[in-house]
């Protein structure tokens, strides 16, 4: 029996993950919840977060750090939906450019947040986030 060789496997995963992470969405709407941020050289620290979504319009909100801005996707793999972090306001309180993977779960939104590829690449933050009352 003749083997595939590896270029076709390769190409053929690679459109198989490609076309199942097409498909994976982050759920529409307001969602809100309290994030743990974890530093090696500080004592941990919570505060809200805010994210807000329609359609690939992606928009996050720190209110008591008083910054935030937009999420740009970079990807998916399987539910768990990938972004870069741009933020548009507050840039000299919080650090731009962090990673974040939303994923879908029970009615919740799981958000977690790195700093990989910003000036802190070890500080990472997560939440279980809810859906917001809508007003």
């Amino acid at each position: 029996m003749r083997h595939p060789p590896a270029r076709l496997l390769l190409a053929a995963t690679a459109a198989l993950v490609a076309a199942c992470s097409a498909h994976a969405q982050t759920p529409s709407g307001q969602w809100q919840g309290l994030a743990l941020d974890v530093r090696a050289d500080a004592p941990p620290e919570t505060y809200p977060v805010r994210i807000r979504v329609e359609g690939e319009d992606v928009r996050v909100d720190y209110p008591t750090l008083a910054c935030g801005g937009r999420l740009d996707r970079l990807g998916a793999i399987g539910d768990v939906v990938e972004y870069r972090e741009r933020l548009t306001y507050g840039l000299d309180k919080c650090l731009d450019g962090g990673r974040v993977a939303l994923r879908p779960q029970g009615g919740k939104l799981l958000w977690y947040w790195t700093g990989e590829e910003t000036s802190e690449p070890d500080v990472a933050a997560s939440a279980v986030l809810g859906r917001a009352p809508t007003s």
